[in-house]
């Protein structure tokens, strides 16, 4: 009984029209969205792929990335993979000198000198791309342009070869 005249008090005083329209958040945005951080991945994602392959990526590469970093691999080392990819050598001319040159230049934003290729070509040759790529990252953390503006903290143990002059 009670229940019928509270509901016809509210019918009458309208309060039940504001109820029906109050903004509430919606469950449908959060069903869209399980990971809380996977747009922020996906931005890194789509960050990195255009700043080393000069391209919008693929929903894999989108996927993949974010499967990275998810899964706890730091920046850097997702990073080493976009970078020691075949696409990035290719777009280097399939030369190591020109790789490092393009690394300087997307990495830090600067021309490479000719001193600094001369003495990373035979240590970029020794380790591989994917090891020179990573140290590389590491050791210029601060100065990368490809660096997260907000990076989720994460401490890597990182056994830093003292092969780069930095």
């Amino acid at each position: 009984m009670w229940k019928r005249i509270l509901l016809g008090a509210v019918l009458t005083i309208g309060l039940l029209p504001a109820f029906a329209s109050a903004q509430y958040p919606s469950m449908h945005n959060h069903r869209r969205n399980p990971f809380p951080q996977e747009t922020y991945y996906e931005k890194m994602a789509n960050q990195w792929v255009r700043l080393y392959l000069n391209r919008l990526p693929t929903q894999r590469e989108v996927l993949l990335i974010t499967a990275q970093l998810r899964s706890g691999k730091t920046h850097e080392e997702v990073q080493a993979n976009i970078i020691s990819s075949d696409e990035y050598y290719r777009k280097s001319g399939y030369n190591m000198s020109n790789f490092i040159r393009k690394l300087f230049l997307d990495v830090l934003g600067r021309n490479a000198t000719p001193a600094e290729v001369g003495m990373l070509i035979g240590k970029a040759t020794a380790y591989g791309r994917y090891r020179f790529a990573l140290e590389f990252l590491v050791a210029n953390r601060g100065l990368n342009r490809g660096a997260p503006v907000f990076p989720p903290i994460i401490l890597s143990n990182y056994n830093l070869y003292p092969f780069l002059p930095f």
